[in-house]
């Protein structure tokens, strides 16, 4: 969301190197791009194998996070946001040195339910009305 707007960005390009992420996407008037890094080690965290869950990803909750919004037609920076406690997964076995470029795209039936604007309309108002009830983080 931003500026009142849903927008949900259902197709995305990424490169991904341990230690630094880049996702772009366009949809609609506007283009966003992430950029992750990080400097730390980071600490250990289970991740499923064929022999169990093992201690073969690394984490920080200390990562760089960017976010750039730009109007499509002016290419217009909108929005440049940074926050310096993002949690990223920097490191992992067995993909050491290895990048990956490649595009991600939301499929059928889901592309469906999470584009249509009259769905997240409602619920935006629905958690709206009931932020004043309790306390949602993040609204």
């Amino acid at each position: 969301h931003w500026n009142g707007k849903f927008l949900p960005f259902p197709e995305v390009n990424y490169s991904i190197q341990w230690g630094h992420w880049t996702v772009r996407g366009v949809y609609g008037d506007y283009i966003v791009e992430l950029e992750g890094s990080c400097q730390e080690k980071g600490f250990p965290v289970n991740c499923p194998t064929s022999r169990g869950m093992e201690e073969i990803a690394l984490e920080t909750f200390r990562g760089k996070l960017r976010v750039k919004l730009f109007e499509k037609s002016s290419k217009k920076v909108v929005l440049d946001a940074v926050d310096t406690q993002a949690c990223l997964e920097i490191g992992g076995l067995p993909w050491t040195e290895r990048v990956w470029n490649g595009r991600s795209a939301m499929k059928e039936p889901i592309k469906s339910i999470a584009m249509n604007v009259e769905i997240e309309n409602r619920a935006s108002d629905f958690l709206k009305w009931a932020s004043f009830f309790i306390d949602i983080p993040g609204l």
